[in-house]
């Protein structure tokens, strides 16, 4: 072979070699974009809605304060049906759902609403909420007619 025959193949080589690698990080790049774009949410957070959401929604604390109480007012009160939560309104909304009929049973009603506090309390929700935010208890009765509302803060 020839000197610059040697050299061409030289030459021949790196190119090879270099688009080779750079093959190879296209590859992987195109891969991590198909990734990233197909996967599940909780993955990545490059939506600000999302980031926002996740940083200032009290949901979490707030769901399981309603779990505590869900489980303690079924331990309690033979008339508890179940719980709501509704946390996109101010003042947040705890709705206790009952078979009471009326407005007669109205110790009933205040132990409800004082266990339901007092389980808020135990669980700091106060703490988490801001200045202006607060939050009321709805008992509510057979009838969907409510029973009493209390606003707390």
């Amino acid at each position: 072979m020839t000197k610059r025959r040697i050299q061409q193949h030289y030459r021949e080589q790196l190119e090879y070699k270099n688009n080779k690698n750079l093959s190879w990080i296209i590859i992987m790049a195109i891969f991590l974009c198909l990734t990233y774009t197909f996967a599940p949410t909780s993955w990545h957070t490059s939506n600000p809605s999302v980031t926002k959401r996740i940083l200032v929604n009290s949901e979490a604390p707030w769901s399981m304060t309603v779990t505590d109480i869900d489980k303690t007012l079924k331990e309690t009160s033979i008339h508890y049906t179940g719980i709501t939560f509704i946390n996109n309104s101010n003042p947040f909304k705890i709705i206790i759902k009952t078979n009471l009929q009326s407005k007669l049973s109205n110790e009933e009603v205040e132990m409800l609403t004082n266990i339901t506090n007092e389980l808020i309390i135990m669980n700091k929700q106060p703490l988490l909420l801001h200045d202006d935010e607060k939050y009321e208890i709805i008992i509510r009765g057979n009838d969907k007619i409510d029973l009493s509302r209390k606003v707390f803060f």
